[in-house]
C-alpha cells in the first residue's frame, strides 16, 4: 500500500476496511481474481495449507516474478478437516477451474 502514513496507521486502515460491514470480501476477491487472471496467458498456481491458530487455511496463490498473490482461500477451525482434507483440496481445484477462463494455461 503506497502511502506517506506510518506502517502502524496503514495496518489500522486495513483493519477498519476488513471490519466494515459495507465491504464484501467475496466481491473484493472476485475483482482481484479478475485483475490477476486476465493479466497473463499462463498461470502457475500453488495450493497450500497454513495454520494460523486456531484456524487452518487452504490457500491458492498465483506465483510469478518471485511473488505470490493469493486468489482464493477457505478457512477451517483447526482439527475440523480430519478425513476431509482431500475433498477440500478437490473443491478448491474445482473452484479454480470455474474462475479461470478456458483460454488460459494453468498449472497446479
Amino acid at each position: 500500500m503506497k502511502s506517506n502514513a506510518t506502517v502502524k496507521h496503514n495496518i489500522k486502515r486495513i483493519a477498519r476496511y476488513l471490519v466494515n460491514d459495507r465491504i464484501s470480501i467475496s466481491k473484493s476477491m472476485k475483482k482481484l481474481q479478475k485483475i490477476i487472471i486476465t493479466g497473463t496467458n499462463r498461470l502457475v498456481i500453488s495450493i497450500d495449507w497454513t495454520i494460523l491458530h486456531p484456524y487452518q487455511i487452504l490457500k491458492a496463490t498465483v506465483v510469478g516474478k518471485g511473488r505470490g498473490i493469493p486468489i482464493a482461500f477457505k478457512t477451517f477451525l483447526e482439527g475440523k478437516i480430519k478425513n476431509n482434507q482431500t475433498n477440500y483440496e478437490k473443491e478448491m481445484l474445482k473452484y479454480l477451474k470455474y474462475i479461470i477462463p478456458n483460454n488460459k494455461e494453468e498449472r497446479f
